[in-house]
């Protein structure tokens, strides 16, 4: 004790403020680790603040489910790929683009679900290789791809074939 006493008559003012400061901070890192360690052996539902929100793997699992109720219903959309041929790699750029964005449309919930088709779609074109190099997971999309055209495929009765060139104007 008297040692002791003598040192703390024998440290200056700074050097028992700097004693004092890193006490107060040796107990508040242990009051910090004991803190964390409460908060990590909570569960994640005590941690989530909306109790109803679906994790993400069942949000996966829902909609691949309903992707693949899309592709056994009625209406289907066929994209016709037969003049790929005739296109620039920056026109393939694009078509493969839109086919991306109607299969991220399909991935919604929708009211009334279609079934998307590729059709003249051939397994080594320039569209596919485009899908290969630049869409990651192309073949587990839910898009059914076939060779036949359009026309082979489908009755042509109950068949819209929308091109912009046509001189027929859609009213419904």
């Amino acid at each position: 004790m008297a040692d002791s006493d003598t040192e703390s008559c024998t440290l200056s003012k700074n050097a028992i403020k700097k004693q004092k400061r890193l006490e107060y901070i040796k107990n508040h890192h242990r009051e910090v680790r004991k803190r964390k360690k409460e908060e990590r052996k909570k569960t994640p539902k005590e941690l989530d603040p909306d109790p109803n929100r679906i994790s993400k793997m069942d949000r996966i699992s829902l909609e691949r489910e309903r992707l693949k109720l899309c592709s056994i219903c009625k209406p289907v959309i066929a994209i016709d790929c037969s003049y790929e041929s005739l296109m620039s790699q920056k026109e393939v750029n694009k078509l493969r683009n839109q086919i991306l964005r109607c299969y991220s449309l399909l991935k919604a919930p929708l009211d009334r679900p279609v079934n998307l088709q590729l059709a003249s779609f051939q397994n080594n074109s320039i569209l596919s290789n485009s899908f290969e190099e630049k869409t990651p997971g192309f073949s587990r999309m839910q898009i059914t791809k076939f060779p036949e055209t359009v026309f082979e495929k489908f009755d042509k009765h109950h068949l819209v074939y929308l091109t912009p060139d046509s001189p027929n104007t859609l009213e419904e």
